[in-house]
């Protein structure tokens, strides 16, 4: 399953895992860490386990095609998405936020729509009653 189809960023553990969310071998990854890939080793030593970020990874490869060709129309591009997708974030939280505000007013309007009701049922009870022994 590839994490951009779905715009979703993971923390990929191992040089499989990075060699195919990049879609290259495995030596070559491992080659691109030595040319600044982003890679955490969570143990000091070249031996030890690899870990990344889904994002970081896809960012070095934009600027590293950027760096290899010299295209700033290229760079630019990747400037304006960069911008877009933190604005997207911004975005997202945003209306997150108010769509637990307004879940939250909706079930107090329902809770006073029911003691509403509740209290004209009892209302209706108490004048039908009224009513009956009156007559």
């Amino acid at each position: 399953m590839d994490p951009e189809a779905y715009n979703v960023y993971v923390i990929l553990t191992g040089w499989k895992e990075i060699a195919s969310h990049l879609r290259s071998g495995i030596r070559t990854v491992q080659r691109w860490e030595r040319a600044g890939l982003p890679v955490s080793r969570p143990f000091p030593g070249s031996r030890s386990p690899v870990i990344a970020d889904s994002e970081l990874l896809d960012t070095w490869m934009r600027d590293r095609a950027f760096w290899r060709t010299q295209d700033f129309d290229l760079l630019d591009h990747i400037q304006r998405t960069r911008q877009l997708r933190a604005e997207n974030q911004r975005e997202r939280q945003l209306l997150r936020e108010r769509m637990k505000a307004l879940g939250q007013e909706m079930a107090a309007v329902r809770a006073t729509i029911e003691q509403l009701q509740r209290s004209q049922g009892n209302g209706r009870n108490t004048k039908t009653r009224h009513q009956s022994a009156g007559s």
